[in-house]
């Protein structure tokens, strides 16, 4: 998808990420109906509640991922993302409840062991994202 229009491409991206995040809780919790739906509500509840602060990450983003003429194309920009990532060196960050690892192709998200999350997730211990699935974004792309 090749565009100009910053706002289209919001909103083409927030419902690309969410319906690539949902799919991935159908990967994950095949097995957990219940889980899935208390993850895709958790999703859709992040998604509105942090919709202006995507919206900003998204204009500023446009800045530098689209050409001179201010034209995008997805397709080349999902590429150059997950080159990105696995150009990166590796580095843990405090996100809340979880710690995450970013780097090197990777991003890692380590969850704890209480009793709620493993009733809702099981001893998952962690869920790893790789450069493979940022290129299989491409597909929720319009």
């Amino acid at each position: 998808m090749k565009t100009t229009d910053v706002n289209q491409f919001k909103g083409e991206m927030k419902v690309a990420l969410q319906t690539w995040a949902e799919s991935k809780v159908d990967e994950l919790f095949a097995s957990k109906p219940s889980a899935r739906v208390f993850m895709k509500n958790g999703i859709n509840n992040l998604m509105g509640r942090f919709d202006d602060k995507i919206n900003r990450y998204i204009d500023t983003f446009f800045l530098f991922a689209a050409d001179q003429s201010g034209t995008i194309d997805s397709d080349v920009m999902i590429d150059t993302i997950a080159s990105l990532f696995k150009e990166m060196d590796e580095r843990r960050y405090p996100m809340g409840m979880v710690d995450v690892t970013v780097g090197r192709g990777e991003l890692t998200v380590e969850l704890p062991h209480n009793m709620f999350l493993e009733m809702l997730v099981g001893d998952l211990g962690k869920v790893k994202f790789t450069t493979e699935d940022i290129k299989e974004f491409k597909n929720y792309l319009i």
